[in-house]
């Protein structure tokens, strides 16, 4: 089966203009530099060996335009929070973030529009 992109399947929200800016916070949030805990037990300190694949390029993050983005999400509402850190951070496929967030696959990309038009206000805003 052909992996096709998003707008093709319909979800529109992609072409958000804050898009570009919450992939640089999915990227802020998974590589560790966020300002999340860690876990500093054993378990939490293990790192696997080194694969035998060559690393991907690195990418460039803007460690500002993250926590701007950052301090946005913790303001929004939990559902729609949980479905943009599912898409941007855990990069959930949007029949996985309708389950999770009880939206009916048809909803998903108003929802996903609703939930980055929060931000994007809150952004601009400054609160």
């Amino acid at each position: 089966m052909a992996k096709h992109s998003p707008v093709e399947v319909g979800l529109t929200f992609v072409l958000h203009p804050l898009n570009p800016e919450l992939v640089n916070w999915g990227h802020w949030a998974v590589s560790g530099q966020g300002g999340r805990g860690h876990c500093h037990s054993l378990e939490g300190r293990y790192r696997p060996p080194p694969c035998w694949n060559p690393p991907d390029p690195p990418v460039i993050i803007d460690h500002e335009s993250a926590v701007l983005i950052e301090r946005a999400l913790v303001k929004t509402p939990h559902k729609h929070r949980q479905a943009l850190v599912l898409w941007y951070a855990y990069r959930l496929s949007a029949h996985g973030i309708a389950r999770k967030c009880g939206v009916r696959m048809g909803e998903i990309d108003p929802f996903m529009r609703t939930a980055l038009n929060m931000v994007a206000n809150l952004v601009k805003t400054g609160r």
